[in-house]
């Protein structure tokens, strides 16, 4: 029996960095995409729901502050095991 992949969730809101991330990472993991993130309530909320092994966050999403996400996400009990990539522009 196959055990199943780890679930990535990628938050984004550019459609062709989408496609590649998904295409790129989709033979090892699942991949769920989340396009409709505004807030940073909506973020944590997919999140939550999900329950994903990893988290990427693309730079490109000017709504979220990307470092109190991941402070959120490591103060939550249920959440504090995820992984998060925070891909960063300035770097």
């Amino acid at each position: 029996m196959l055990s199943a992949k780890p679930q990535v969730v990628y938050l984004s809101d550019e459609q062709e960095l989408t496609d590649l991330v998904r295409s790129a990472l989709s033979e090892r993991f699942d991949v769920t995409v989340v396009t409709e993130v505004t807030q940073l309530d909506d973020a944590l909320m997919a999140i939550q729901q999900i329950k994903p092994d990893y988290v990427i966050v693309d730079p490109q999403v000017p709504s979220l502050d990307h470092d109190e996400l991941r402070r959120r996400i490591k103060a939550n009990a249920e959440l504090s095991g995820i992984q998060i990539l925070i891909v960063r522009e300035d770097i």
